[in-house]
């Protein structure tokens, strides 16, 4: 939830009223009041500061206020939280602006912030047009079916691959791309399909994610299917989480990644299972056993995943795959950051926030990701990913007796604090150590806790020994999770130098397009234990590497601290 805002007349922006028991709501507020933020801005000729901090505020997700009481602090304004944060502002805004016909001046000023946030990536940049068979066929199949995409034009880039690129001048706002509906691929795709639809309307209890499933596998194996043109250009691998070789998932073990890999695995392998043979057996021309395999499932997810578009559609919001426009690439500083199903028209429509100049590429935000979720939904990392972090649980002392135990969870649940909690980069959150505080907490200073008047996702300094006990706990159970890995974040750096100057002397021999695989590439180089030939296990080395940097910076300010006060 979020606190919203309207226009009054004048013209002025107000926020409205809020829900004082959501904690989220209630830490917007503290911040609102911490940074003297008013509730009512006058709009002249220029856009106040306050009203951008303001609305940065008000549109904050829970995950960034809970890192965000760390640094608020050391600041004695807002200003920038992060790109996700700022896209939405700057969007919400511009919305606001034309719904209210505001002055041109306001809207010539947030174009100059918006053309700011969008820098980094829109600049002409160079690239290879992709006009291969089986692309310009897929350009012809958007043409016969009225797509609109005047200036996009598919390319490989050095730095990102494949990706989309804009061949003219994109003026902001305007459509960069218009798709008619039935071209939107969905489960409500499989229902309309005149030969299949009939057949998933016999069979009872498959969700819509089923449903798609068994209709991508089903077309990408039908060389008559009306959507073969699309499917012709679709990834036929990914190098997701799914998808990595047994060993390499292994080194997973004790992260996010692997808990969540292995859990998703488990549900594709049920769902198989489920199905099959009993579907092939009914239905043995359309799902022939060996096309839906449980590798073919595994794949599925993997589209599913990594393109499919979260749209709403009378009042529901659904996944769909948006031909052309789920080839842009990702980035947190996207010129594209509107994407709606106009009802009306018929029509999926993406807009840009910025004027585009010809030769960029066009870039989509996936989200405020963290690391695991990237690797496993998408296949690949962000270098220095802000919204990373570690995902680490607590314990009460089992030795507390079960009464004091009972009061312990009765308070964090009180507080809205709970026992999962995160470390990032940077300092420690103070909702993780209101946890601590409580669940270290004697009899003594938990009655004194229970006097306190109720604030929600904070216990304050409760004692010397107290706070003692709470950090001492938090650096223990940060000690045995970097204990449980196989590697030290040094040795990941090294082999991942080895790596870098493996490609990059390869590179050097052999272009990249002339490049062919030889048996060489499966051998270790000078005795070493790297796969080289892997294009996954650079990823994995690199997430590890950045989990346990995580790790290392949390441990290291939890021993500033614990130095500070002379408790080592």
């Amino acid at each position: 939830r979020v606190m919203s805002l309207s226009f009054d007349l004048g013209p002025c922006l107000t926020l409205n009223s809020v829900d004082d028991t959501d904690p989220a709501i209630a830490q917007r507020q503290v911040l609102l009041q911490r940074f003297s933020l008013p509730t009512v801005h006058v709009l002249s000729e220029s856009i106040p500061q306050t009203l951008l901090d303001a609305t940065r505020v008000c549109l904050m997700k829970d995950t960034e206020l809970y890192f965000f009481d760390r640094e608020h602090a050391k600041r004695s304004s807002l200003g920038f939280i992060n790109p996700r944060n700022e896209a939405q502002m700057l969007s919400t805004l511009k919305k606001m602006f034309t719904a209210q016909k505001a002055p041109a001046k306001l809207h010539h000023n947030l174009d100059e912030l918006c053309q700011s946030f969008c820098a980094p990536v829109n600049v002409p940049t160079s690239s290879s047009p992709l006009k291969d068979n089986a692309m310009m066929q897929f350009y012809q199949w958007l043409r016969d079916n009225n797509v609109d995409h005047p200036h996009m034009e598919v390319a490989l880039f050095p730095d990102t691959g494949r990706g989309v690129r804009v061949e003219g001048t994109v003026p902001q706002g305007e459509p960069v791309i218009t798709i008619p509906s039935r071209l939107l691929l969905s489960a409500r795709s499989a229902y309309d399909d005149t030969k299949l639809g009939p057949i998933f309307s016999e069979i009872e209890g498959l969700d819509d994610d089923t449903i798609f499933f068994l209709y991508v596998i089903h077309e990408k194996h039908n060389p008559q299917s009306w959507w073969r043109p699309l499917f012709d250009v679709l990834p036929t691998h990914f190098t997701t989480a799914l998808h990595l070789p047994v060993q390499e998932w292994l080194m997973l073990e004790g992260t996010p990644l692997f808990d969540e890999t292995l859990q998703i695995k488990e549900q594709i392998r049920s769902l198989h299972e489920m199905l099959f043979p009993t579907l092939t057996e009914s239905y043995p021309s359309v799902f022939p056993a060996s096309v839906f395999t449980y590798e073919a499932f595994l794949w599925a997810r993997s589209l599913f995943d990594s393109r499919a578009m979260q749209l709403s559609v009378g009042g529901e919001v659904r996944p769909h795959l948006v031909p052309m426009a789920d080839m842009l690439n990702h980035h947190p500083h996207a010129q594209v950051t509107s994407k709606t199903i106009d009802e009306e028209r018929g029509v999926f429509v993406a807009r840009t926030l910025v004027d585009v100049p010809a030769g960029s590429q066009l870039y989509l935000a996936y989200g405020a990701l963290k690391s695991w979720e990237l690797l496993l939904y998408y296949g690949f990392l962000v270098d220095n990913n802000e919204y990373d972090s570690f995902h680490i649980g607590f314990e009460i002392p089992d030795d507390d007796p079960d009464n004091v135990q009972e009061r312990k969870q009765a308070l964090l649940q009180e507080r809205c604090l709970g026992l999962g909690h995160f470390l990032a980069c940077g300092g420690v959150s103070s909702r993780l150590m209101s946890s601590l505080r409580v669940c270290m907490a004697t009899e003594e200073e938990l009655a004194h806790i229970e006097t306190r008047t109720s604030l929600l996702l904070d216990v304050a300094y409760l004692s010397h020994d107290n706070e003692k006990r709470a950090w001492r706990a938090l650096g223990d159970a940060i000690e045995a999770i970097l204990g449980q890995f196989e590697t030290s974040l040094e040795e990941d750096e090294a082999t991942l130098a080895r790596l870098d100057e493996h490609t990059t002397r390869r590179d050097n021999e052999e272009p990249m397009e002339k490049r062919t695989k030889t048996t060489d590439d499966d051998d270790d180089e000078d005795g070493d234990s790297i796969d080289y030939s892997s294009p996954t296990y650079p990823l994995v080395v690199r997430y590890m590497r950045d989990q346990k940097h995580i790790l290392q910076s949390s441990l290291k300010h939890v021993q500033n601290v614990m130095g500070l006060n002379d408790w080592s």
